[in-house]
């Protein structure tokens, strides 16, 4: 199989090895940056700050992200590097998409989608495009999504980009767990994993493990489910990313409240807490803080479940998380909630809960 494509360190002069860490990578890029400066490479340093954006965007340094790809597209402005200023507007919607704003984050795939056709970039155009069916799917617009994911991975194929390949059958997977369909599901992470495993995306393979174990976790392998899942933390925590680290945490808690083993769901889902507020990914709080409150209701606590599910779900509703939406739905009606108009909260004061439970 070919050397693995790492689109968004696409031309930096030294091409980070795939088991990289985050804060290694960072500072390769920041001193790439500085050097090309110097040398009134502008070229080289946009395409050094870029990938110090993607960095700062993956350990949760939003402001320092937004900075470099501003730094990125200036650089490419004044070098008319209309390639790198595309991939800048990718990386800005992935931004925007960590940050629950969707409806922003669509039209800015869309567009540079679009403009990458036309000067025939087509990695940036099947990037853009796999951004934009991940954003249809969080919003809960599976139709859409599921034929952007498949046009998506097509394109991957045809590239031979298999860390785009990667990416979309994760992206289908997750949304066939998400319907409930953990057969389906399980193969297309399986595929996924093997894929990234045979490339050497280390990144790559701590998400599909993830899919893995959790699947398996949901259904009858659970000990298999618990082993892929420890093995996904350990490439997380190896490449310094909170945010994967984080959402291996909220699964551990899911199958270990499953197995009735309290303590361990408590644990779990507190470490994905404390990561997630590290990063600031309201999305990730308030999934686990619905697995918190599904420990509540396992040991009686009802008022304490409600509160939480009340939560999460205006948090959901406000962002258009329609799976988030769902899930918090149930757990309501399940402990008899069903009129929400008298307890709907304005999404500010959700995220003060979030924030301060």
């Amino acid at each position: 199989m070919k050397e693995l494509i790492i689109a968004e360190f696409k031309d930096v002069d030294s091409e980070f090895p795939s088991n990289i860490s985050t804060d290694m990578a960072l500072s390769n890029c920041i001193k790439a940056k500085s050097s090309a400066l110097a040398k009134g490479d502008f070229n080289a340093a946009g395409q050094a700050a870029k990938a110090a954006a993607e960095c700062y965007r993956r350990i949760g340094f939003s402001d320092k992200a937004i900075n470099e790809q501003q730094t990125a597209f200036a650089l490419f402005k004044e070098t008319g590097n209309r390639s790198g200023a595309l991939w800048t507007k990718w990386a800005n919607g992935n931004l925007l998409k960590q940050e629950c704003e969707y409806t922003i984050a669509i039209p800015v795939f869309r567009t540079t989608y679009i403009h990458a056709l036309s000067i025939k970039d087509y990695h940036c155009a099947a990037y853009s495009y796999a951004g934009l069916a991940e954003t249809t799917r969080i919003q809960g617009f599976y139709q859409p999504s599921f034929a952007q994911h498949l046009y998506a991975l097509k394109t991957f194929r045809s590239l031979k980009d298999y860390r785009g390949i990667v990416w979309a059958y994760g992206g289908l997977a997750q949304m066939y767990k998400n319907c409930g369909k953990l057969r389906n599901a399980f193969e297309l992470f399986d595929i996924s994993r093997t894929i990234a495993e045979e490339s050497s995306n280390m990144l790559g393979l701590g998400y599909a493990l993830r899919g893995v174990g959790e699947v398996q976790g949901f259904g009858n392998s659970i000990l298999k489910g618990m082993h892929h899942l420890n093995i996904a933390l350990s490439i997380f925590r190896l490449k310094r990313l909170p945010q994967g680290e984080a959402y291996v945490q909220k699964s551990l808690g899911d199958i270990n409240l499953r197995r009735e083993y309290i303590e361990l769901s408590i644990q779990s889902y507190q470490n994905a807490l404390g990561l997630f507020r590290q990063i600031n990914d309201q999305r990730g709080i308030a999934f686990t803080l619905k697995g918190m409150g599904d420990v509540q209701r396992r040991l009686g606590l009802f008022d304490e479940a409600i509160d939480l599910y009340r939560n999460c779900y205006t948090f959901f509703k406000a962002k258009g998380i329609e799976y988030g939406v769902q899930i918090s739905s149930i757990a309501l009606a399940s402990l008899g909630v069903i009129d929400r108009k008298s307890w709907e909260k304005p999404d500010s004061s959700t995220i003060s809960f979030f924030n301060n439970y």
